[in-house]
Parts: C-alpha cells; structure tokens; sequence
C-alpha cells in the first residue's frame, strides 16, 4: 500500500533523513521506534508534505506522493493523527469531526460508537476536552476523511495509563476492520502487542526491522535504541 525508499530531508542546511526505507501492506499496523529526536515526526511530515523532501520515493497504491501537496496527499487516503493533537480549540466536537468529514463508512455517529466520551462531550469546546478526549477526538477526526491508511504521531503521548489502554483498545478494532495503520509511540510493549512490524530509526536512519516476537525476543535492540 504504501512504499517509501531513500527519503531524505532537510531542514535548511541541516540533513535530518538519511535514506529512510519502509514499507505499509493493506490491513498492516506497522510502527516506527526511536529516541527522541531520531527523525520520526519528520518522516510523518514528509510523508504528509508538511516538510518537503529533497530525495527519495513516496509511492501510495502505485502512485507518487513525492513533493505533492498536503491537501492532495490527505485526499488520496491519508489520514494524520498530529503530534500534540492539534483539534480546534473553539470549534464543537461535533464541529471538529463533520469538519474533516468525506462520504464513506465513517461517520460521525460511527465515531461516537469507537469514542462514547465524544458523545457525550459532543457540544463542549475543543479546549474544553482532557488531553485523552483531544486525542480520541483527533483520531476521530481522521477517520472521518475515511482514509485507506492511518497516521498516529506519538499515539499516547502525555496521557494517563487508562487513557493509553483506551485508545490502544481503539487501535486494535480499527486493525480488525482491516484498516492499514503507521503509528509512532513509546510504549514498545503496547506496540508490540498491536503491530505487525516495527522499523526502529536511528539519527534519521532505518537501523533495525523485523517481527514484534523479534523485538520482544531481542532486549539489546530494545535497550541499545530504545532505552529500554
């Protein structure tokens, strides 16, 4: 579904991708792992157009991403779930999602059903919401473009352990559905148990890929790149 080789990219004169290399199946939950600072949110925004690359191949069902601009890149299937969340503060959950909303199975009551806390919050503001609201409202905003491929940037980040548990519990009935998922986060653990495979990057490099059983299996890896 979706094929990325030799991506680089820069920020100015500072080189922050080196060749970056994955690969996305259909119905595949596939994560990218790092350290802080490795390169992952600017694969995530390269792959989206928000930071432009200067080399490589983006190739979605066939077709070149590369360099395209971000509407038509979210038009052709993509959907991102940003880094800090990123809802709008003084817009009605309601409003966030029908925002967002293109014609297919997902809509906004099929998003109250993943999220009821969404429907119960549905007239409140989004700066209103706790940070785990913001980030189901976030993801259901997402889905409401109905994409072929979904894009989670720092999936759980800052959010309370129950909070975590519930939107990995989302993730995997969205994986049920067979829904193509590339999700970046911390809890390798989580991970592991979600994702088919995981890539682990490395100051902007790819340097190790394989099988969640590999990765739960190997605690060099996990502590020599993960820190954990």
């Amino acid at each position: 579904m979706l094929e990325v080789a030799g991506l680089e990219t820069s920020y100015g004169r500072s080189q922050v991708l080196f060749g970056v290399a994955f690969e996305i199946g259909k119905s595949e939950v596939v994560s990218l792992l790092g350290r802080n600072g490795m390169g992952k949110t600017t694969t995530v925004r390269s792959l989206m157009g928000i930071t432009a690359p200067r080399a490589g191949k983006i190739s979605f069902h066939g077709r070149s991403l590369f360099n395209l601009p971000s509407y038509k890149i979210a038009k052709s299937g993509i959907g991102l779930v940003p880094e800090g969340r990123q809802v709008f503060p003084n817009l009605l959950v309601r409003e966030n999602l029908v925002a967002t909303a293109t014609r297919g199975p997902w809509d906004i009551e099929r998003v109250f059903s993943l999220f009821p806390n969404l429907q119960q919050r549905q007239h409140n503001y989004g700066n209103q919401l706790s940070g785990g609201e913001q980030q189901m409202l976030a993801i259901g905003r997402a889905l409401m473009t109905n994409p072929k491929l979904l894009i989670l940037d720092e999936a759980t980040e800052g959010l309370a352990p129950l909070v975590r548990a519930e939107i990995y519990r989302s993730i995997e009935k969205l994986k049920a559905e067979g829904l193509s998922i590339l999700i970046i986060d911390k809890d390798v653990r989580a991970l592991s148990r979600v994702a088919n495979r995981h890539y682990i990057l490395e100051k902007g490099r790819v340097v190790w890929s394989g099988s969640s059983a590999e990765l739960s299996a190997s605690q060099e890896i996990q502590h020599k790149y993960l820190g954990v």
